[in-house]
């Protein structure tokens, strides 16, 4: 369980580490981009809801170390949720 938390980690932090994948979107159809960057922020708000769900599963050392990465990722991804056009 503990590798498929490291692997969401990391795919959250590849997806959305320098927003690549949201300018990429961008450039392509400003029209359509809200609506694609608000799906996929849900869904990766989702699986880390889920991975922090699994986090009181895993060994107390575990857990701090994890949880704040978890956490921290969260905030960012609400705090992009927000900013992005109703």
């Amino acid at each position: 369980m503990l590798c498929e938390v490291r692997h969401m980690l990391a795919r959250l932090m590849q997806v959305f580490g320098a927003g690549q994948r949201g300018e990429a979107i961008m450039d392509n159809s400003n029209e359509f981009a809200p609506v694609y960057m608000r799906h996929d922020l849900m869904i990766e708000i989702g699986r880390l809801e889920m991975a922090m769900d699994h986090l009181e599963e895993r060994e107390q050392t575990q857990q701090q170390q994890l949880r704040p990465r978890l956490e921290s990722r969260m905030t960012h991804l609400l705090s992009e949720l927000d900013h992005l056009p109703a």
